[in-house]
């Protein structure tokens, strides 16, 4: 039974390579390939997300800054 899915499988790649190369496509290849091309590979999402995740941290981290410069604004005035 797994031989048999092989050999399908097999057949089923040399078909699709054939009428790719004969210059017949069908629906599901031409859907395929677009989609394929606009799809974000795991490495690219991998460093997008580390990239996120930096910006997130520096963003925090100014708001905490800011936070303290205007309660020591707030301390400062409050104390004139």
């Amino acid at each position: 039974m797994e031989q048999q899915r092989w050999a399908e499988r097999a057949i089923g790649k040399e078909a699709w390579e054939r009428r790719q190369q004969s210059g017949e496509y069908d629906s599901a290849s031409i859907s395929s390939s677009i989609a394929n091309r606009f799809r974000i590979k795991k490495q690219e999402r991998d460093r997008t997300n580390v990239q996120l995740a930096s910006i997130n941290d520096i963003q925090l981290a100014l708001i905490f800054e800011s936070n303290l410069v205007i309660a020591s604004w707030d301390i400062h005035l409050n104390n004139i």
